[in-house]
């Protein structure tokens, strides 16, 4: 195996580097990030560690060991079915030089799309009202401030339960929580920043630092370990597109800071001591995030036929007459932890996203999905990197370069309308600022 392994690594990096354009850490972009940080660091060490037999879990004890030794192919499949749908893309897109291709846009000045930059912050500052209120609205509802009520509160379990019923049984105006409260609110953030970055005044600097207060809040109002992490380095990445790349050194810290920070957050929520948080946290990075993918081998369709398209969303369901079903990472962490699960404590399980495209639709969905993926993620970086930088292009680029998670649901890829309606709300600002410029001339 490890003979094998130090024969494939060096094409894969070879493969990965023709078509990112750059493997530098101080010049990521999305293939390298999901390089490194999904196939390498999350899913292909982990599927070692499985199996020489070193991750031990409640998914994993329950997964059988014929899965445990395929995994390694499996996570070796999906790094090179990821990359022919870049290298397709690519070829769609006509791209011969992406090295090239991706210096240039990362020296590039950021340029303006024909409207004066004080029209476009007009009316985000006026959008950013309505997110004020949301966040008012949300702990209204709430009837209480999460993050404070966890001083007083010494049960990890009640955490949990929390999360879950913020996420499921929320009682107010779901639209309002998940898409203003808990989508814009960051991303507003990240175009304040990007604002700044570019023109450098002192007003832009002032509402930058209320949309991050705001965006704090925000992320860290479920009490999920994650999401201010993951923002944290959306932030970082944001921040290599302006300038153009980063220092090793500075790299460097900015990971040391996230770790110090995913380490703060599962301290003072876990109230554990700081050994039980590291061992956690290894085995949350190199063995839960992939756990869920061999349970999903395991059971489709052994205990639950194939899925289909019927855990996409209620609305097509009913759209196509068809029986809502519950996604696999749901159906799979009732599986691993039913007591806990009908505690209202978990809620959807871990995985690669290969373990619900096997679960939705078997065998096509092993085969497809990471080419599925790659080419997804390739047309957009490839569109992007070919046209002139400008702020929008910029957070877009950022946002999913570390924002659309890898190790969590394919149907994201399918139908993931949050994201849609977030960047439909971005048009809509853009096109009123277009308006009000045309009707001021």
């Amino acid at each position: 195996m490890i003979l094998f392994l130090l024969y494939i690594v060096p094409i894969f990096f070879f493969i990965y580097y023709r078509n990112a354009g750059s493997l530098k850490l101080g010049q990521l972009n999305p293939i390298s990030i999901i390089l490194y940080y999904y196939w390498i660091l999350v899913s292909f060490i982990g599927a070692i560690f499985i199996f020489y037999g070193f991750g031990n879990n409640p998914v994993l004890r329950i997964s059988s060991d014929r899965i445990k030794t395929l995994g390694v192919f499996i996570v070796l499949y999906v790094m090179f079915a990821f990359i022919i749908g870049v290298s397709f893309s690519r070829y769609i897109n006509g791209v011969r030089n992406v090295k090239k291709l991706f210096t240039s846009f990362l020296k590039e000045p950021i340029n303006n799309i024909s409207i004066n930059d004080s029209y476009i912050l007009f009316t985000f500052d006026c959008f950013l009202l309505i997110l004020v209120f949301s966040a008012v609205y949300v702990t209204y509802v709430t009837g209480y401030i999460p993050q404070l009520k966890l001083t007083s509160t010494a049960d990890y379990a009640a955490v949990l339960l929390f999360r879950v019923e913020s996420s499921r049984s929320f009682n107010g105006i779901v639209y309002i929580k998940t898409i203003l409260f808990e989508q814009m609110i960051p991303l507003f953030c990240m175009f304040y920043f990007a604002f700044y970055c570019k023109l450098k005044t002192k007003k832009v600097f002032r509402r930058f630092l209320f949309s991050l207060a705001l965006a704090i809040y925000s992320l860290t109002f479920s009490l999920a370990k994650s999401p201010l992490v993951v923002f944290v380095i959306s932030l970082f990445i944001e921040y290599i597109y302006i300038k153009g790349g980063v220092k090793l050194k500075t790299f460097f810290r900015l990971i040391a800071f996230a770790f110090v920070l995913l380490v703060l957050i599962f301290f003072i929520l876990t109230k554990d001591s700081l050994s039980s948080v590291f061992t956690y946290l290894i085995n949350r990075i190199f063995i839960d995030q992939i756990s869920g993918m061999y349970l999903m081998f395991d059971m489709f369709p052994r205990q639950h036929d194939y899925l289909g398209i019927s855990s996409l969303s209620h609305f097509l369901s009913s759209s196509f007459n068809i029986t809502y079903s519950e996604p696999a990472t749901r159906i799979a962490m009732e599986r691993a932890f039913p007591a806990a699960t009908a505690r209202g404590e978990m809620n959807l399980l871990s995985t690669l996203f290969i373990g619900e495209a096997w679960a939705n639709f078997g065998f096509l969905g092993l085969i497809f999905s990471p080419i599925y993926i790659g080419f997804l993620f390739g047309m957009v970086y490839y569109y992007i990197i070919s046209h002139k930088k400008n702020i929008f292009t910029i957070v877009f680029l950022a946002n999913i370069s570390f924002g659309l998670n890898l190790t969590s649901q394919f149907n994201s890829y399918i139908y993931n309308m949050l994201f849609i309606l977030k960047w439909l709300i971005i048009l809509f600002l853009y096109v009123v600022a277009y308006i009000f410029s045309f009707v001021k001339k």
